[in-house]
C-alpha cells in the first residue's frame, strides 16, 4: 500500500541540529580502542604518537621515558598503555587487477564493535585547481578499490556538499565511488593561482578578498560538521583533509585580508580544540603537492637589465613563497594541533595510505591542577610531550580550552530526538527489528522511482489490549531519501496508532508490519533510503538504511531494475539454477518476502525484475542471457551457466519484464547471502552488453 506522508517544514532543520558529543567524567583511563581524549577535573588523558625515523611506530616505550608538560609545568603520569593500530593490507598486482574488473558488491550491515578505523576524507573542492581535482579523483578511486578494508568506516565529504554529507559514513564502496564521481572543479573559486596574480584593480582585489574570507571560514564550518558527525563513532577516528590550502589573513605583497588575524586564528584554534575533545585526528594533504615558487615561462622579464631582472625575480619568488606559506599555514596548524600528519607530496594515494597506517598510539593520563579549569587565570591549556629516547618523533594534541567535557563548549548542540540520531547513524539500531528493501523501478516512460519495502517485527512493539478484545499500538516512523551529495530528495515522518482485531493482530505477529512507499527521483545517480521507527510506550528504536543506484537510461545502455522476491516450498530434490517460476504468489506474500528477505534452506526463491534498453535483431526480438551468482560473506558459493531468459514479456518498447528462480540448497548454512544477476545482451556492443543487479537476503534456521 503506497503511503504519502506530509512533512513539517522544520523537521530537517531539527535533524541537522542534532549532532552532539556526549561525554562524562571518567575516574580511570578509557580502555584501548575506545575514545582516547577525556578532559575532566580529576583526569586528563590524551593520545601520543611516537615514530622512528622511517615513520614506523615505536612500541616499547616505558613510563619513565615520557614527560608531559601542561602550560610549561611537568605532570605526573598516572597511566600509560600502547594501543596498536591496524595497517592497510597490501594486495598483489593480480589481486588489484581482479578487484578492478569485478563488480562492487553491496556491503553487509555493520555493527559498532566491527569498526577498527573511522575515516572522513574531506575534499576541499573550494580550493582545488583543475589539475588537483583530477589527481584527487584518481587517487580516491584507487583508495576505494585497493585500501578500504574490513573494519573501515569511511565517508567522502566535500566542502561544497553541505551538512547532509554526514550521512555518508559507510562500508559500502558503491556509495564511496558515487561520492568520488561528484567531486567537481569549480572555476572562479579561490585556488592556487589566486595567490600568484598581482595585476588586479582595487575593486577586483576587494571582491577577491571578500570571497576568500567567506570560503576560508566556510571550510572551518565544514570541518566542524564533520567532527560533530564523528563524535560518537567507534574506532580510531581521523580526518584526511585534501586541499590546495586556505586563503588565510595575512599580507603577501599587495594581498591584505580584511578580518583580523586573531579572528581567523581563534576560529582555527576552536576547530583544533573541538577535534581534540571529539578524539579526532586531523591529517592534511596538500593536493597541489610540492609547489615551485620560482620563475616560469609566463613571467615576462625579457628585455630587462641584469640588475632589474634580479630584482624582479627576487620580488616574484618572495611573493609566491609568502603566498604558499600563508596558504599552507592553516593546514599545518590543524595537523600539528590534533596530533596528525601534515603531508606535502605529489603522490596523494601514498599520502592516504600513510594516514591510514598511522593508527598506533600511546594512551597517557595524568591528574590536572586545581587552576587548570579556571578561566580567569588561563583560557587555553597547552600540552607538550617529550620523549627521552633519541631518534624518535613525537606527535600529540596541542591542548584544550579551560572547560571540562561536562561543561557547554563551542559547537555543542543538544539532541532531543532518538529518531534523528538513529537516522544519522551508519549502524542499524535493533531494539525494534526492521528490514528495508529499496529497489529501482521505472514507469512505461522510463521515469525513475525508488520503491521502498518495509517490514517491522510487531512483537517488538508495545501492545495494549483493549476491553473490546482489540489491540492498540502507537509508534513513530521517519523515512528520508538523500542523493550521493547528501541532498534531501524526500522525507516523510508520521505517527501511527493502530487498533486491530484478534485475527488482524495474529496476522501481524506472523507476517510483520509491512508497508511500501514510492519516491520519484530526479535522474540517475546514487541514493540512500534511511528509516527509523520508535515505539511510543517504551521509547525503543529500530533503524535500517540502504543504498540504491539508478542508471542513466538516457544513454541507451543495458540496465536492470531492483528485484522483487517470493519464496515457495518445493518437494523432492532441490534444484539450483535459473528458470521460470511455475507457481504464482499473492501480492501480500510478495510484499512480505521482498521486504523481510528471510528464507529457509530448501526453498525456491523466485524473483522478478525489469530489463531496460535491450537491443533487438532483424526479427525485432531480443537475445538476452542470464547468469546467477550466489555469495556468502563476500565469497561465491554458487555460479550458474549462462542461459536464455526463461520468462519474459514486453512492458514497453525499451522495457522487458522477466523472472527466474534459484533453489536454496538444504545444506546451505544460515547467514547473510547476496544474489547477483548478470544479464548479457548478445546484440549490444561489447562495452554495454552486460548489466548487473544484486539483492541481499538471509537464510535462517
Amino acid at each position: 500500500m503506497k503511503k504519502l506522508w506530509p512533512l513539517p517544514a522544520a523537521f530537517f532543520l531539527l535533524a541537522w541540529s542534532a549532532y552532539a558529543q556526549t561525554t562524562v567524567p571518567l575516574p580511570t583511563p578509557t580502555p584501548p580502542g575506545q575514545e582516547v581524549v577525556r578532559i575532566s577535573t580529576n583526569l586528563i588523558q590524551l593520545d601520543v604518537t611516537v615514530t622512528d625515523k622511517k615513520g614506523n611506530p615505536v612500541t616499547d616505550l616505558r613510563p619513565e621515558e615520557f614527560k608531559i608538560y601542561e602550560n610549561g609545568k611537568i605532570r605526573t603520569i598516572s597511566h600509560l598503555s600502547f594501543v596498536p593500530g591496524t595497517r592497510t593490507a597490501k594486495r598483489t598486482a593480480q589481486e588489484k587487477r581482479t578487484a578492478s574488473r569485478a563488480p562492487i558488491l553491496p556491503a553487509a550491515p555493520i555493527r559498532p564493535e566491527d569498526i577498527q578505523r573511522t575515516v572522513a576524507i574531506l575534499v576541499d573542492d573550494f580550493s582545488l585547481s583543475w589539475s588537483s581535482t583530477f589527481w584527487v579523483k584518481q587517487a580516491l578511486n584507487k583508495y576505494v578499490d585497493e585500501q578500504v578494508q574490513d573494519g573501515d568506516l569511511v565517508a567522502l565529504v566535500r566542502s561544497s556538499g553541505g551538512v547532509g554529507a554526514l550521512q555518508q559514513f559507510t562500508t559500502d564502496k558503491r556509495l564511496l565511488k558515487a561520492a568520488v564521481r561528484n567531486i567537481k572543479f569549480y572555476p572562479g573559486l579561490p585556488g592556487r593561482w589566486d595567490l600568484f596574480g598581482d595585476s588586479l584593480t582595487a575593486e577586483e582585489a576587494a571582491l577577491r578578498t571578500f570571497r576568500d574570507e567567506y570560503y576560508s571560514f566556510g571550510r572551518f564550518q565544514s570541518l566542524a560538521y564533520v567532527i560533530a558527525g564523528m563524535g560518537r563513532m567507534p574506532g580510531r577516528k581521523s580526518i584526511a583533509l585534501l586541499s590546495d590550502g586556505f586563503p588565510s589573513p595575512g599580507a603577501c605583497g599587495a594581498r591584505v585580508f580584511g578580518p583580523a588575524v586573531k579572528d581567523f586564528d581563534r576560529a582555527l584554534q576552536n576547530i583544533v580544540d573541538y577535534a581534540n575533545r571529539s578524539s579526532v585526528v586531523i591529517n592534511t594533504i596538500n593536493a597541489a603537492g610540492v609547489e615551485y615558487p620560482g620563475i616560469t615561462a609566463s613571467d615576462n622579464i625579457v628585455g630587462t637589465t641584469a640588475a632589474e631582472g634580479e630584482k624582479i625575480t627576487n620580488t616574484i619568488i618572495s611573493g609566491r613563497s609568502c603566498g604558499i606559506r600563508e596558504r599552507q599555514r592553516p593546514l599545518t596548524k590543524l595537523a600539528e594541533g590534533t596530533g596528525g600528519l601534515g603531508i606535502v607530496e605529489n603522490d596523494i594515494n601514498h599520502s592516504i595510505r600513510r594516514i591510514l597506517d598511522d593508527q598506533s598510539y600511546y594512551l597517557v593520563a595524568y591528574e590536572p591542577d586545581e587552576d587548570t579549569f579556571d578561566p580567569k587565570s588561563r583560557r587555553f591549556n597547552k600540552f607538550r610531550v617529550k620523549i627521552s629516547r633519541p631518534g624518535v618523533k613525537v606527535r600529540s594534541r596541542s591542548g584544550f580550552f579551560s572547560f571540562t567535557d561536562e561543561e557547554p563548549g563551542k559547537f555543542r548542540a543538544a539532541s532531543n530526538s532518538v529518531l534523528v540520531e538513529a537516522l544519522q547513524s551508519p549502524f542499524e539500531t535493533s531494539d525494534i527489528f526492521v528490514r528495508l528493501n529499496a529497489i529501482y523501478i521505472t514507469d512505461e516512460n522510463q521515469k525513475p522511482y525508488v520503491k521502498t519495502f518495509i517490514n517491522v517485527n510487531a512483537s517488538d512493539l508495545t501492545v495494549e489490549k483493549q476491553a473490546n478484545n482489540t489491540y492498540k499500538m502507537s509508534f513513530d516512523i521517519v523515512a528520508i531519501t538523500v542523493d550521493s551529495r547528501g541532498r534531501l530528495m524526500d522525507e516523510r515522518p508520521k505517527n501511527y496508532t493502530l487498533t486491530l482485531g484478534q485475527r488482524e493482530f495474529e496476522n501481524l505477529l506472523v507476517n510483520g508490519l509491512v508497508s511500501t512507499f514510492l519516491v520519484p527521483m530526479p535522474g540517475p545517480g546514487g541514493y540512500q533510503v534511511r528509516l527509523a521507527i520508535r515505539d511510543l510506550a517504551s521509547n525503543r528504536v529500530g533503524s535500517a538504511n540502504q543504498y540504491v543506484e539508478i542508471p542513466d537510461l538516457g544513454k541507451k545502455q543495458l540496465a536492470i531494475s531492483g528485484l522483487v522476491l517470493n519464496a515457495r516450498e518445493t518437494a523432492g530434490p532441490t534444484p539450483t539454477g535459473s528458470g521460470a517460476s511455475k507457481e504464482g504468489s499473492n501480492e501480500s506474500k510478495m510484499l512480505r518476502d521482498t521486504s523481510l528477505r528471510q528464507f529457509k534452506a530448501g526453498t525456491v526463491l523466485d524473483f522478478g525484475y525489469q530489463i531496460f534498453n535491450p537491443k533487438v535483431g532483424p526479427d525485432q526480438k531480443t537475445n538476452l542471457r542470464v547468469k546467477l551468482r550466489l555469495y556468502r560473506d563476500g565469497k561465491a558459493v554458487y555460479e550458474s551457466d549462462p542461459g536464455p531468459i526463461a520468462h519474459r514479456y514486453q512492458l514497453a518498447p525499451q522495457i522487458v519484464s522477466s523472472s527466474g528462480s534459484l533453489g536454496l540448497g538444504r545444506d546451505l548454512p544460515a547467514g547473510d547471502y547476496l544474489l547477483q544477476i548478470d544479464v548479457t545482451d548478445i546484440f549490444a556492443k561489447s562495452k554495454t552488453q552486460v548489466a548487473v543487479q544484486f539483492v541481499q537476503f538471509d537464510i535462517i534456521e
